[in-house]
């Protein structure tokens, strides 16, 4: 530049000029490139040390430019000390005011506004010191390293990336920007000082402010806009158009920092909306979603709440109503969810009800996140309670429920532990019986638990938290292997005897589990015949289930397949025609009242349907010598229960077997088999 200033010292007026321009160029380049460096890295110690040195060159830059240009230009022309005193207080206050309005909390920004500050103290000092006759390159040298610093570390502060949540343009950023114009406007009109500017220069430099304030504005606006829209669609489920998890964490976020006394939790969870899907297809299921969503949103109208949707049947509600009003307006939804139906060709309505839980939270001092946090969860606590608990309930969290919720996440501790470990539970036999011949003819493979630490576990409580937590398929192969190698090696196929095994559904969904039991079968040498899976009702709600087509590959390689818990589930007839079912267990509740009229009646029904569909039956629980004569008089081929023997380990099964069984020669077929069925 200094070469440039000397080819065109002819024109002393031009290189001035053209000496500045190309300065600020020089130095504008010089800091864009200095911070572009300093955003891309991920600020290692070698970065960091590059980063300062560029920071430095930028600052140097910078400061050499400026100093040339304002002091070229005070030496080419003649300044009043008022105008340069005016102009520099001026340009101090419109930098404390941007740095005061602006809603940012950029350092950036303000580093920048800093150093506007520095230099215009410095100008006020300059007029100081020439109006006393004193020198200033004290003063100079001090500024110059105050500039040189402020500059620095403006360059070598890295950019930050904020998140586009957080990024929120609104007009207060016009305040700031505003601010910025009128001091670009300011420095323009020094440098009009400098040079005699008349008035249509004055009209150019208003024109270029107003233009780019307006440009400001129209920018904020239009970002507003998309930041508005961003914000929505990333806070939104896209089916229901009601929050999604994000924004339930922004809205408890923003409770607490409103500091609210009082909020209550409610999730709702809809049920039978699996079956909606799996019978009627998931765009009905979706109907049935956005629906069940438009009455919710309708509803808490009446409250100051909000709907969100956890997840693909769940729901959560959140508000900030007295408990009295929250409770009230809990107790309405299932009501509310059954006027939220679709109509499918072929079916007249599709309804569907809805378990609730809530949980109410107060306190006086203000509720903390991690209150909110826990007021949801127990919430959905106590909808799950509501939904084991018999569905279409409403139940509010108590500490019981908060007992119980701790005592599963121990048992899945302690069963995931046990199963990582290589271990399984305990498998016991409990004999089934031939009616006609008081003969042991088979046995029930029934899981035990019994935990160093929990004590015994029931089966109930380990299956339904295998089956909660996604164990289910590795403790019910342990089961299962675990019961024929027990019973392969106590002799038990020898002797012609069956085992049933219970399998869950999950386990039958599992791509392969019919393969992988018949290789076990064909390695261990065992009769698929000797083998009976047991499965409850809910298998053959779906025709289109891959667990009944599971069943139908295990019963053609000659395994038998039985329904458990016959009576108290769906008891559909439709399914024992359709799909492979070879033998119905009467569940032990029919038997306990087997001495009643209406229950006979029932059970001689079933016995008269099963002789007919060449179906065995097996009635369990049976406890006494009445149930024992009132089953072989109504014609039931097996039972089960304690009246014959507790389930047992099978070193005492071989025991019983060997006081009870036949030769298989002997055994009684059962109509419609070619063996006798557990």
């Amino acid at each position: 530049m200094f070469l440039l200033n000397v080819l065109i010292g002819h024109r002393p007026d031009a290189g001035p000029r053209l000496l500045w321009l190309g300065g600020a160029a020089l130095c504008g380049a010089a800091l864009v490139r200095g911070l572009h460096q300093v955003a891309t890295f991920s600020r290692p110690a070698l970065e960091l040390a590059r980063a300062a040195v560029e920071g430095l060159l930028v600052a140097c830059l910078l400061v050499m430019g400026l100093y040339a240009w304002v002091f070229h230009e005070a030496a080419s022309h003649a300044m009043h000390t008022r105008d340069l005193t005016t102009i520099s207080v001026s340009s101090i206050v419109l930098s404390l005011l941007t740095i005061v309005a602006s809603s940012e909390r950029n350092l950036r920004l303000r580093l920048a506004f800093l150093v506007a500050i520095a230099m215009g103290l410095a100008d006020i000092a300059r007029v100081y010191l020439e109006l006393t006759g004193n020198t200033m390159w004290p003063l100079l040298v001090v500024h110059g390293l105050l500039a040189t610093g402020c500059f620095w570390a403006l360059g070598t502060y890295r950019i930050s990336r904020p998140d586009p949540e957080q990024v929120a343009y609104s007009r207060q950023r016009i305040i700031p920007g505003t601010l910025i114009m009128a001091l670009i406007g300011l420095n323009l009109a020094a440098l009009s000082v400098f040079r005699g500017m008349g008035g249509l220069h004055w009209a150019l430099i208003a024109c270029i402010v107003m233009l780019l304030w307006a440009r400001e504005v129209i920018r904020s606006r239009q970002v507003a806009l998309n930041s508005r829209i961003i914000t929505r669609e990333a806070n939104s489920d896209a089916l229901t158009g009601v929050g999604n998890r994000r924004a339930l964490k922004r809205y408890l976020s923003g409770l607490a920092t409103g500091r609210r006394t009082e909020v209550t939790a409610i999730s709702l969870d809809l049920n039978g909306f699996k079956g909606v899907n799996d019978l009627l297809g998931a765009a009905t299921g979706d109907e049935l979603l956005i629906a069940v969503a438009h009455h919710l949103c309708g509803a808490v109208e009446s409250l100051p709440g909000n709907v969100f949707r956890l997840s693909g049947n769940e729901f959560l509600i959140i508000t900030t109503a007295a408990e009295a009003d929250a409770a009230a307006f809990a107790n309405r939804l299932p009501g509310m969810v059954r006027t939220a139906a679709v109509t499918v060709p072929g079916v007249e309505r599709v309804v569907l009800g809805c378990s609730v839980g809530l949980e109410h939270s107060i306190d006086p001092d203000g509720l903390t996140e991690e209150a909110l946090a826990q007021a949801v969860a127990r919430s959905g606590l106590a909808m799950r309670a509501a939904k084991a608990d018999g569905r279409n309930k409403v139940l509010s969290f108590d500490t019981q429920l908060d007992s119980r919720n701790q005592r599963r996440l121990a048992v899945e501790a302690r069963l995931r532990d046990l199963l990582d470990g290589g271990g399984s539970v305990q498998v016991h036999y409990q004999p089934v019986m031939g009616m006609a011949t008081g003969r042991m003819v088979g046995a029930e493979a029934l899981a035990r638990w019994t935990d160093p630490e929990l004590g015994s576990v029931p089966p109930f409580e380990f299956i339904e938290v295998a089956e909660a937590t996604g164990l289910i398929e590795t403790l019910g192969g342990r089961i299962l292997q675990t019961a024929l190698t027990e019973l392969q090696e106590a002799g038990f196929f020898e002797r012609g005897l069956r085992v049933s095994i219970n399998v869950s559904t999950l386990q039958l969904r599992v791509a392969g589990f019919a393969g992988q039991l018949l290789d076990l079968l064909r390695q261990m040498q065992i009769d698929p015949a000797q083998v009976v899976i047991e499965v409850t009702e809910s298998v053959f709600l779906s025709p289109h289930d891959v667990a009944g087509q599971t069943l139908a590959d295990i019963q053609r390689a000659g395994v038998g397949v039985a329904v458990d818990d016959f009576g108290t589930g769906y008891s559909s007839l439709g399914y024992l025609h359709r799909l492979p079912v070879t033998s119905l267990k009467i569940d032990r509740l029919l038997a306990a009242t087997l001495v009643d009229l209406r229950t006979q009646s029932i059970v001689r029904g079933v016995v008269e349907m099963t002789k007919g569909l060449g179906l065995d039956l097996v009635l369990e629980g049976v406890e006494s010598a009445d149930q024992e004569t009132h089953a072989q008089r109504l014609g039931v081929g097996y039972a089960q229960g304690w009246l014959y023997a507790k389930a047992v380990p099978v070193s005492e099964l071989i025991t019983l077997a060997d006081q009870l069984t036949f030769r298989a020669d002997q055994v009684p077929m059962p109509v419609g088999n070619t063996a006798p069925l557990a």
